[in-house]
This record gives structure tokens, C-alpha cells and sequence, in this order.
């Protein structure tokens, strides 16, 4: 059954309380995630025959991401597995934290700090012309769409401020409010579809409660991301329609699709080779990435590069 909901235990209570793996499976996952806290925490530099790359079914196990799991080694898997049983059960069963309010809340806590810091934040303003030196061809500036001129010596920017730059499909997205959970043991969820025959990819689930504050106490919010193939619809029209019902009317025990959307999320680049100096774009990753790595690595790569090593 495709739409049935397994959990994946994460911790030796919960390796042998489940009922969708076998004696033996149980065994050897124990053995596995033992063996991996072990290798790590004594010899956390040993190589071994870690460098082989995972199959598909342990790509689900040891990395949540469609984009990572391409071309993942052992070794990269296993420090993951090592990441994931060190997290948790720190703050819940979980080792996932979400920020109240939304994801949004990052960005503003970020911006708290640079108020503190004496920061001046320009809002509902976008790029209109980036302004150069003619004689050293660095950036002295920007011209915003309100016909200001704003001076930084800097510009971090996202390539889709750039008119030249090009669009291409980064993510298949469907979002829906509900009227019940996915799945009546659980409120919060982090889910996984495998790619199937007739679904060329994996398809990245997410629900939220109204304990994280973005949505009423007696609803959920629920996203499903996968890496784009056709149409967002055609992408996960599938997934949904095991999951939700999107039709009025419908009772067959599924959580009704209160408000539903599908739309495309778009990557943008444009070539760095005319670039002026102090110019430094930010990358878009795979929008079935979990969590902020990426991102935070390639901010202190971006920082280090601003400001110089020391």
C-alpha cells in the first residue's frame, strides 16, 4: 500500500517496537547504527571501504535529499547516520528543529542581529542597475528600482536580480492547508517517497501543525517537493492523490485539501565572467535538501572571501 505511512526508528526502543521490519532486519540495523557510532567516535579519520558509493535504499536511509544522495560515498552516508542519532532525541523524538512561524523566522533573526549591530535594512526595494568604477571596474554602488543610489562596495546577491541572468525548472512544488493529519499518530512529519515506476523521482514531504505557528490549531500544512521532470502537477499529482483528498465531497478517510496549489520553483544563473569586482552570488541549491548546510558553508565561503582569511 503506497499510501501507508512507515516510520523509520531512530532509536533502539524504536528498532524493535516496530512492526514493518523483521527480526533479522531489526538485528542488523542495530549492528549498523552501532557500528557507525563506534567507527566514528574512535577512529572518527579511518577510510576503511567507506568510499564505495551507497545503493538507492540506503541513500533513503542515510541522507533525506534527492540531491545529495546522488553519488553519495559510505563514508559520507555514515557521517550523516552519525549526525542524525546524535540529534536526537535532544529536543524530542526528533533530531529535525523547525522555527516557529515559518522559515522566514531565520531570516529575521539574522536581521535582528545586524540591527543590533547597526545595520540599515532598505525594504520592498528591488535592483535596478549595479553601478561600476570605469577605472578599476569595481562596484561602487547600486541604483534601486525607486531611482536611489545606494552605496556599497559590496553587492551578495542572488543571480535572479540580474536581468541577462537565465531560468530554468529547480523544483516541482505542491503545497496544501488540511483539515487532518496525514497521519493520526503524528502531527509533525517528515516523510519520503521513493521514485516508483510510473514517478521518475522521489517525492519530499513535509507537515506542519499549528504548534509551529503556521496555521490554525486545527489545521496542517502540508509541502511536497520533488526534482522537476514535467509540470508540477504531472510531477506529483500521483503522491497527492494517495495522500489528500483534493476533491469536495469526497469521504474516504484521507485529509481533505482545504486550499491546494502547484507551481514550479525556478533556478537562476547568469555567467560570472563579466561580473564586476565585489559582486558575489549566491547559489540555489535543491529545494529537496533538508536543513541549512549548504547554505551556511557557502556563507562563510562568501564571508571569508569578503573579508580575507584572517
Amino acid at each position: 500500500d503506497e499510501s501507508k505511512i512507515i516510520a523509520a526508528p531512530v532509536t533502539k526502543k524504536g528498532i524493535f517496537r516496530s512492526k514493518d521490519i523483521s527480526l533479522v532486519e531489526k538485528r542488523n540495523l542495530m549492528r549498523f547504527v552501532q557500528n557507525v557510532m563506534k567507527e566514528f567516535q574512535e577512529t572518527p579519520d579511518q577510510e576503511g571501504n567507506a568510499e564505495n558509493e551507497s545503493t538507492e535504499e540506503e541513500m533513503f536511509a542515510l541522507c533525506p535529499s534527492a540531491q545529495e544522495a546522488s553519488g553519495l560515498t559510505k563514508r559520507e552516508g555514515m557521517l550523516k547516520v552519525l549526525k542524525y542519532q546524535q540529534s536526537s532525541d535532544i529536543y524530542g523524538g526528533t533530531p529535525f528543529l523547525y522555527p516557529l512561524y515559518g522559515i522566514s523566522e531565520i531570516n529575521q533573526g539574522y536581521s535582528r542581529l545586524g540591527a543590533v549591530n547597526s545595520a540599515v535594512f532598505i525594504l520592498k526595494r528591488a535592483i535596478d542597475s549595479i553601478v561600476v568604477d570605469n577605472d578599476d571596474k569595481k562596484v561602487k554602488g547600486i541604483i534601486c528600482d525607486a531611482g536611489q543610489f545606494l552605496e556599497a562596495p559590496v553587492v551578495v546577491c542572488s543571480p535572479r536580480y540580474f536581468p541577462e541572468s537565465t531560468a530554468i525548472p529547480l523544483a516541482s512544488r505542491f503545497i496544501a492547508v488540511t483539515d487532518k493529519s496525514l497521519d493520526p499518530d503524528d502531527s509533525l512529519l517528515q516523510l519520503i517517497a521513493p521514485a516508483t515506476g510510473e514517478r521518475e523521482k522521489a517525492t519530499f514531504i513535509s507537515q506542519l501543525d499549528g504548534s509551529t505557528f503556521v496555521c490554525p490549531p486545527d489545521k496542517y500544512v502540508v509541502h511536497m517537493t520533488c526534482d522537476p521532470v514535467g509540470s508540477p502537477r504531472d510531477d506529483l499529482d500521483g503522491v497527492v492523490n494517495r495522500l489528500l483528498n483534493t476533491c469536495p465531497g469526497s469521504d474516504d478517510g484521507k485529509p481533505n485539501a482545504i486550499m491546494q496549489a502547484y507551481f514550479t520553483l525556478l533556478s537562476h544563473s547568469i555567467s560570472t565572467e563579466a561580473l564586476p569586482s565585489g559582486v558575489f552570488l549566491c547559489p540555489e541549491y535543491s529545494r529537496t535538501i533538508v536543513g541549512f548546510e549548504k547554505y551556511l558553508e557557502k556563507a562563510e565561503e562568501l564571508f571569508f572571501q569578503i573579508v580575507g582569511e584572517e
